[in-house]
């Protein structure tokens, strides 16, 4: 299930071959990409529905069974390296806890690490000629709880950027994300007019690497209080995941 929801699917009409064997093209646009703050919480719900019980209770060793069988389907080997890094301070009996290490898992693995990594290769290979914006969405609206996206402990959930970048009728009652919102679209429609976003309120939208810099890449954290941050995912994205990637290759 993981394995098929997840990873690149090729060898039919749409996709014939696998996109990794085309090395030498490139299309070389201008490029924003980025993720919400927690890209798996929706979908540890969905693999896991026990854990929507907050009765329900989880013994250490259950949970190490549970990652390494879903490791184990995603074919992701030596998952021991994984329960380590993600439970190593975990608090059993707090239920929340327990649904953020599944969130933190499918998230990271499978959807925000991806992203950054590939953003931030892309970037540092072809700044020169294109410019690269990233962005981590860390507002978690008002309206997220009509939305596939209910309990609190979600956070901000998968797709929770297009709410703002479209002004969904789900923010509406709400000035903040409402200014959020149509900052979110002038950014979208400068960066589509123009190659460059501009100002996110008053905070300059920089590029992942500014001035031709190759460290550390740069993301625009938006949220009611916005702002710039420098290497916020090289620890869990280059530091953790990439060699887990390389080792499964």
């Amino acid at each position: 299930m993981f394995r098929k929801s997840f990873l690149p699917m090729f060898g039919d009409e749409v996709l014939p071959i696998d996109a990794i064997l085309f090395k030498n093209y490139h299309n070389r646009v201008d490029l924003i990409y980025g993720a919400t703050h927690d890209e798996g919480s929706m979908f540890a719900l969905i693999y896991f529905p026990e854990l929507m019980n907050d009765k329900n209770t989880f013994t250490m060793e259950k949970i190490h069974e549970m990652i390494s069988g879903m490791m184990s389907q995603m074919k992701v080997k030596k998952s021991d390296k994984i329960i380590d890094y993600y439970t190593k301070t975990l608090n059993v009996s707090n239920i929340n806890e327990v649904r953020k290490v599944f969130s933190n898992i499918i998230g990271d693995f499978s959807l925000l690490c991806p992203t950054m990594l590939f953003g931030q290769r892309m970037a540092r290979d072809y700044n020169s000629s294109n410019k690269f914006y990233s962005y981590r969405l860390d507002r978690r609206g008002n309206g997220a709880a009509k939305t596939l996206c209910p309990f609190e402990w979600m956070g901000v959930c998968h797709g929770a950027d297009l709410v703002y970048v479209f002004h969904d009728s789900f923010i509406k009652g709400s000035p903040e994300d409402i200014e959020l919102s149509n900052e979110m679209m002038k950014a979208w429609t400068n960066f589509a007019k123009t190659g460059q976003p501009g100002n996110v309120g008053s905070i300059k939208w920089q590029q992942v690497y500014e001035n031709g810099q190759k460290f550390p890449p740069s993301t625009m954290l938006l949220d009611v209080k916005t702002r710039m941050d420098e290497g916020i995912f090289e620890d869990l994205c280059v530091g953790f995941w990439e060699k887990i990637y390389k080792e499964n290759n």
